[in-house]
């Protein structure tokens, strides 16, 4: 993930009552990890996006987690970055 993906990178709405989304507006980057983690580290839910087009977007339902803050990762196979999002 080379470093011009975080203004092509949108986590929205934050903060959220439990609907997370993740687009990630740059093409052919290829196994992209999205996974949400919880503040003690757990991982609450993940997907893998095989191949990104112009507009991927990855969903997370997240209501019947705590409130809290979480951490949205993307992993690819060159780089990764973290953003938070907040569970109300």
């Amino acid at each position: 993930l080379n470093w011009k993906i975080k203004p092509s990178l949108k986590i929205y709405p934050n903060p959220s009552k439990g609907l997370v989304n993740v687009e990630i507006s740059q093409e052919n980057l290829t196994n992209v990890e999205v996974s949400i983690v919880n503040v003690i580290g757990d991982v609450v839910s993940k997907q893998t996006i095989d191949n990104t087009s112009k507009d991927s977007l990855v969903s997370f339902d997240l209501g019947d987690n705590a409130a809290g803050v979480y951490i949205v990762n993307i992993k690819t196979e060159k780089a990764s970055t973290s953003k938070k999002v907040i569970i109300q």
